[in-house]
């Protein structure tokens, strides 16, 4: 369709006028009029300005005073906790180091999602944002019940459509899993107390945990985009094979974030032990050797010439292992909408079914992981 000169001039002197109000003329003009422009689901003006919910004039929930940015995806995570299992400050930074760290483009030119932590004032103030509690200690339910009744009592209505609900728990059912929560949702809980746990939950373990939980809110499950684990080629914390561990780094290091990359697809029926998980692979190592270089699939002690059959993640099947980047299927679920005090069960605002983790004390001790219960 064309333009008259003058309907065209307009139309860019409104979009250099809109961003401008947000700081930049970097972002293309066309985004302008997209109210959302980071598609973190915050609308702009909540970025911008703050969320005015009775429209009365005042700002009831002030995201900009939060932190928040129109150019760059945030998340925001309300975290109540029972006493003394609150995540350190250490801890809390390098969970927000994660997610600053991931290769995710931004309008404003930066990489990275910009994590806000709410713990009231337990920690210091840059991760006080006006809510967590500390709530009583208790064994939560296997079905997010409990959950939702802290959830109910304790977040303020007006967060709700953006804000996503964690517990730093005890435990939860009679299992030991470490973790629990709603895949696409917006809540989740991290129970690696001394009930199971004892004094094993180390700092990796925490941090772990809680990227792999929220990493469901964020629609990832334990495969990536399938439920089939234990896959060696899918290099995320999302993966049991890698959620308490960590991956290997060449440097040294060990990563904790999600896959950044598509690995190789591996075929259990014929496997190709001189390739390893291939040339994206490179810099992780995977049993102490470049994973992009050979590897021993059907360990027989040397790398095979021919293809090979193996059943690698050890699930009694010969399948095809897939093992996609999670930054492509990553979903941030704010909805930024108007919700009223009462008007919504937790199960209608988070809507999605509930991932349960079998990552359990006893099996993390039966693997190494962690060390035998004090």
């Amino acid at each position: 369709m064309a333009f008259s000169f003058s309907t065209r001039a307009a139309r860019t002197a409104l979009a250099s006028a809109a961003l401008l109000v947000l700081g930049t003329v970097a972002a293309p003009a066309a985004n302008a009029y997209n109210p959302d422009i980071d598609g973190d689901g915050i609308p702009n003006t909540w970025e911008m300005k703050g969320y005015d919910a009775d429209g009365d004039g005042k700002i009831d929930v002030n995201y900009p005073a939060m932190g928040a940015n129109p150019l760059k995806k945030d998340l925001f995570v309300e975290m109540d906790y029972m006493p003394d299992l609150l995540a350190s400050e250490d801890e809390l930074d390098r969970i927000t180091e994660i997610y600053a760290k991931l290769p995710i483009r931004n309008p404003n030119g930066t990489t990275g999602i910009n994590i806000h932590l709410d713990a009231g004032s337990a920690r210091s103030a840059k991760y006080n944002l006006g809510g967590g509690n500390e709530v009583a200690h208790e064994q939560l339910d296997g079905k997010m019940q409990r959950w939702g009744d802290l959830y109910l009592a304790n977040m303020d209505p007006n967060r709700r459509s953006v804000f996503h609900y964690m517990i730093w728990g005890d435990s939860h059912g009679d299992t030991g899993s470490s973790g629990q929560g709603y895949v696409g949702g917006r809540g989740f809980v991290v129970t690696v107390g001394p009930r199971f746990w004892g004094k094993s939950a180390t700092s990796d373990v925490r941090v772990a945990t809680f990227v792999h939980e929220l990493g469901h809110n964020l629609g990832m499950s334990h495969g990536g985009t399938d439920s089939v684990n234990y896959k060696p080629n899918y290099m995320s914390i999302m993966n049991y094979r890698y959620q308490l561990r960590g991956l290997e780094r060449a440097d040294g290091t060990k990563y904790f974030g999600y896959s950044t990359r598509a690995y190789k697809d591996l075929d259990e029926t014929k496997l190709n032990e001189k390739t390893g998980f291939g040339r994206n692979a490179y810099g992780f190592y995977y049993n102490g050797k470049p994973a992009w270089e050979a590897i021993d699939f059907n360990g027989n002690g040397k790398i095979d010439d021919e293809p090979v059959e193996a059943d690698i993640n050890g699930d009694g099947k010969k399948t095809v292992l897939t093992a996609p980047n999670d930054l492509k299927t990553l979903k941030l679920q704010a909805q930024g909408k108007e919700v009223q005090r009462g008007a919504y069960s937790p199960e209608e605002e988070l809507s999605g079914e509930i991932e349960d983790n079998e990552m359990t004390a006893e099996y993390a001790r039966a693997e190494g992981l962690v060390p035998a219960k004090d």
